[in-house]
């Protein structure tokens, strides 16, 4: 943990992996096409 904190870089890289790991499981739950659409919306918006 005192690694992470003094690492912004390290940060953000768990971040990022957490949020694509919660995205693809979501996406295994839901198999719809129009589900599929919001997924990839609200993974633009947070990416923007």
């Amino acid at each position: 943990m005192d690694q992470v904190g003094k690492n912004p870089e390290l940060k953000s890289r768990i971040l990022r992996g957490v949020k694509a790991g919660s995205f693809a499981a979501l996406e295994k739950m839901v198999d719809h096409p129009v589900a599929q659409f919001f997924i990839e919306g609200v993974k633009e918006a947070l990416n923007s």
